[in-house]
C-alpha cells in the first residue's frame, strides 16, 4: 500500500531557490525602500514601535485579559463527598466488571451453539438485557 517514490531531481534546485529567482528583484525594492524610510524618519519609527507596545500592553490587561474565577469561588462548587463513596465506587465497578465477564463468557457459550432451546434463548436474552443495564448504569 505504501510504496516509496523516487524522483530524479537536481540537487540544487529546490522551491525556495526558484521562488527567490523569480521574485528577487521585488524583494530588493521593497528591502530598499524600507531602509530608506528608516534612515528617513527614525525618530517617527521609534515612537511607533513604542506606541503599538503600550497599545498591547494595556489590551493585554484589560480586552484579552483571562478571567479566571478566583480559588475561593472554585472552594465553594467542590461538593464535600464522604470519603466511603469513592472505594464503594470502585468496588461497585468492580462487581460490575465481574458479572460483565461472566455474562459475556456465557453470551458467547451460548452463540457458539448451532441451535438454541427455548430455555437457551431466554437464558440470552436475560444475559443481553443484563449486559445492557451494567452498560447504562456506567454510560452516565
Amino acid at each position: 500500500m505504501f510504496k516509496k517514490i523516487h524522483s530524479n531531481r537536481t540537487p540544487g534546485v529546490t522551491v525556495f531557490g526558484e521562488v527567490k529567482k523569480e521574485f528577487s528583484i521585488y524583494f530588493v525594492k521593497f528591502e530598499k525602500w524600507c531602509q530608506s524610510l528608516a534612515d528617513r524618519y527614525p525618530e517617527f519609527l521609534f515612537r511607533l514601535m513604542i506606541l503599538l507596545m503600550a497599545v498591547s500592553l494595556i489590551l493585554s490587561f484589560t480586552v484579552f485579559r483571562n478571567k479566571d474565577t478566583s480559588s475561593e469561588e472554585k472552594m465553594v462548587s467542590v461538593k464535600k463527598v464522604p470519603l466511603n463513596t469513592g472505594f464503594d465506587e470502585i468496588i461497585n465497578t468492580g462487581t460490575a466488571l465481574k458479572t460483565t465477564i461472566r455474562l459475556k463468557a456465557e453470551v458467547d457459550s451460548l452463540a457458539a451453539q448451532k441451535s438454541l432451546t427455548p430455555a437457551d434463548s431466554v437464558q440470552l436474552e436475560k444475559d443481553l438485557d443484563q449486559l445492557r443495564e451494567i452498560s447504562k448504569q456506567f454510560s452516565k
